[in-house]
């Protein structure tokens, strides 16, 4: 998967290279930071696995109303800045953080610590 922020004034564009077919998302950069989803769906961003989003100058809150836990996740943002700590409710969560590409999936979470049917993931940024 490649993530490209194009030089284009008003939009910026991500690219995501899949098997055969090139996925083009298009997600508005506030703060810093872009929403692109869970990339390993043809429909990343769906109203069925994001409830809402909240993109603040310290955090960002992600509210997911779904997640299989056997399926693989990819779930993948831009970020300006590499963040403190993500968490999933209050369980800390692993990623990875590359040339603006945050990357981090929920397969690993315990079912008694995190209900993926109401979760709510949070990227820290500095102290609040």
């Amino acid at each position: 998967m490649t993530l490209q922020v194009c030089n284009e004034q008003d939009l910026k564009t991500y690219s995501m290279k899949g098997r055969k077919i090139y996925y083009h998302i298009g997600a508005p950069i506030v703060h810093g930071f872009a929403y692109i989803g869970d990339v390993s769906k043809h429909v990343c961003a769906s109203s069925q696995l994001v409830e809402h989003i909240d993109i603040g100058p310290n955090s960002v809150t992600i509210d997911i109303s779904y997640v299989e836990r056997s399926q693989q996740s990819q779930w993948v943002c831009y970020s300006q800045y590499r963040p403190q700590r993500i968490t999933c409710d209050s369980t800390e969560i692993a990623y990875e953080f590359k040339e603006g590409k945050l990357r981090f999936d929920l397969k690993d979470l315990k079912s008694d610590l995190v209900d993926l049917n109401k979760a709510r993931i949070r990227i820290k940024y500095s102290a609040e």
